[in-house]
């Protein structure tokens, strides 16, 4: 069922997610479980089977409202700098346990074409938008890893270029938030949780108080749509 777990925790107010980079059912190559703050509902939602599928995952999870996301150790394609288990990759998966797909697969350095993407994750991953950044403690353009940004496309939301400039705070929020605004125009505001349910939903009149009150713990992502397009903006709510 999993063993050696490694990062931290995430929560949708429900259930907790993590990975362990060793154990499950295929050669010791880790898991993607869930389980309730109380203890129970452990659930394994993937297990990694190893090259050519993947294993051995490190850092946290994080999740754009629909799927979550992390890295692995070992990648789907294989590489000689990189011996036959691939040199890690980048992947996403539902809360569910369905949808699991391999997005990026680090290359290291290849002698046919030159190309330099990394090898090896190390850490965890950050959104900031639409997309992810990262660290390869390997290879990079002097062999010592580096620093990457990667877009995805699966936030189940357009994102536009506006200049709509938005202020949420406190962020942690506890009862309630405010969303601050520069343009006077009118707006919507939609509250996505993990699973990108709409569970909040009211019009942005500048700067605007959102009641929080019935949002359990964890991380919400925000749009704020208007005729000049959306922005994109996430809370984390503490109770």
């Amino acid at each position: 069922d999993g063993c050696a777990q490694f990062g931290s925790l995430i929560s949708d107010g429900t259930f907790l997610y993590g990975i362990t980079g060793q154990g499950g059912t295929h050669s010791n190559e880790g898991t993607v479980f869930k389980i309730k703050p109380d203890g129970s509902g452990y659930t394994i939602l993937y297990n990694f089977a190893g090259f050519p599928d993947g294993g051995n995952p490190v850092g946290n999870l994080v999740s754009d409202g629909t799927f979550l996301y992390g890295m692995a150790g070992n990648g789907t394609s294989t590489n000689p700098i990189c011996g036959g288990t691939g040199c890690g990759m980048i992947f996403k998966i539902k809360p569910d346990g369905t949808g699991y797909t391999d997005l990026l697969n680090f290359v290291g350095y290849t002698t046919t074409t030159g190309a330099i993407n990394g090898q090896y994750p190390l850490g965890s991953l950050l959104f900031s938008g639409a997309s992810l950044y990262g660290m390869t403690w390997q290879v990079g353009t002097v062999g010592y890893g580096n620093i990457f940004k990667f877009h995805s496309a699966s936030t189940g939301i357009e994102q536009y270029t506006s200049n709509n400039e938005i202020n949420i705070y406190p962020n942690p929020a506890n009862g309630s938030f405010v969303i601050e605004s520069n343009i006077a125009i009118k707006q919507t505001v939609q509250v996505y949780d993990i699973n990108g349910k709409i569970v909040l939903s009211q019009f942005l009149n500048g700067k605007t108080t959102i009641d929080a009150g019935s949002l359990q713990e964890g991380v919400y992502n925000i749009s704020i749509i208007s005729n000049e397009g959306v922005v994109n903006k996430r809370v984390i709510i503490i109770r």
